[in-house]
């Protein structure tokens, strides 16, 4: 490999998404070239910082299958809610949960950008809304899975949360979905 390789291609290659022939030559590359060695390091040192900060349930994250499946195999102990357009559920965190993923499912086959609008209300007064632009979704499960920040989630009072799933794209915004969570404190 006569050039270095791009961050995306060893960031890719970190998490074991290139080709095989494609990624020897990336990790012959990195062995024999220092530059490239620390930027290895460097990225395996964010990876390390990502799963801490995770674990300890101190960030939300809109997350891939991908990901969920790391996150089972290190041990983290998951609470799942599905909700499918227009529906409902109770939920909550108990101290025992590592996190919490929630499975919005919508019809996103054909959705090119996918915002996320939510609003708290506790004791009935509204928290006010947020919006997420661009979040990572599942066009084929058709779902978009979001982990709230265990670590707040635990501290919350009980509250509802209203989530609108929304398509963005050239012709402006139509909505995916309107979902609502129900959470008691745990």
């Amino acid at each position: 490999m006569a050039d270095h390789p791009d961050f995306e291609k060893l960031a890719a290659w970190w998490l074991g998404d290139l080709p095989a022939a494609e990624g020897e030559k990336v990790e012959e590359h990195f062995f024999g070239c220092e530059r490239c060695a620390a930027r290895v390091e460097w990225l395996a040192g964010l990876s390390d910082g990502v799963r801490a900060t995770v674990r300890a349930g101190r960030v939300g994250l809109f997350v891939s299958k991908r990901f969920v499946e790391a996150l089972v195999q290190a041990g983290l102990r998951l609470r799942e809610y599905g909700l499918e357009p227009g529906g409902s559920v109770d939920c909550t965190i108990r101290a025992e949960d590592d996190a919490v993923l929630s499975h919005i499912r919508a019809p996103l086959a054909h959705a090119k950008r996918v915002d996320v609008l939510w609003r708290v209300s506790v004791n009935g007064e509204d928290q006010g809304e947020e919006r997420v632009a661009d979040v990572p979704f599942d066009a084929a499960a058709g779902e978009v899975a979001f982990m709230p920040p265990a670590a707040a989630l635990k501290q919350m009072p009980s509250h509802t949360m209203t989530v609108r799933l929304v398509a963005v794209d050239e012709a402006g915004e139509r909505p995916l979905g309107d979902y609502t969570f129900r959470h008691t404190a745990g």
